[in-house]
């Protein structure tokens, strides 16, 4: 499996060509975000979007963002769908994408379910918990 990074102004095509699965991972943010504001964000540059090809097909999509914090330069995934049981293969990819840009960690945003699942899933690897994020609508 290779990424492949989507320069901002393919994001239309790329959604043509599958990307707008990326809404299925939306649908679970609790309102933050949806499939085409995350798309407006990809063609403005405000994140980054890549393709999950294997094979000359591509088997899924990524999107994330780098946050330089004071003491950490981290790639957040923002949205990750690979079917058909290939995730574990686009998280190793999604990692080495991220350490080739520099970041030293790897960072997402889930529920417990999904936490949970990303632990058996990516048995070897040490996913802390690092803090919950809690909101009050106003």
């Amino acid at each position: 499996m290779k990424v492949v990074i989507v320069q901002p102004n393919f994001v239309d095509f790329a959604w043509k060509d599958g990307a707008d699965c990326l809404s299925e991972a939306c649908d679970k943010s609790g309102g933050e975000i949806t499939g085409s504001q995350l798309k407006m964000l990809c063609a403005q540059g405000h994140r980054i979007l890549a393709r999950l090809d294997q094979e000359d097909k591509t088997v899924g999509w990524a999107c994330g963002e780098i946050i330089q914090k004071p003491n950490v330069r981290c790639f957040h995934v923002t949205s990750l769908v690979c079917h058909n049981g290939r995730y574990q293969e686009a998280y190793s990819e999604v990692k080495a994408m991220a350490r080739s840009t520099g970041c030293s960690e790897l960072t997402w945003a889930s529920s417990e379910s999904v936490a949970r699942l990303h632990r058996m899933m990516l048995k070897g690897e040490t996913i802390e918990h690092v803090y919950s994020v809690y909101r009050i609508k106003l």
